[in-house]
């Protein structure tokens, strides 16, 4: 993991393209999480209100820390 870590973000491309992944990847998630029957669903709500906390937290520190 010591040598991989480094590698991947020195890679700037592959960090942007599995960003971009990940973001799409999230946002169907939250998009089509109203058609699921699962008692798993409220976990979206959950963790739409823990990313928000995370982001207010990570803006802080920029302007901030």
């Amino acid at each position: 993991m010591g040598r991989i870590l480094p590698a991947f973000f020195g890679n700037e491309e592959l960090v942007w393209l599995t960003g971009g992944l990940l973001l799409f990847g999230g946002l169907l998630i939250v998009a089509f999480h109203h058609y699921w029957t699962s008692p798993a669903v409220g976990a979206i709500p959950v963790l739409r209100i823990g990313f928000g906390a995370v982001l207010l937290v990570g803006v802080w520190l920029t302007y901030r820390g």
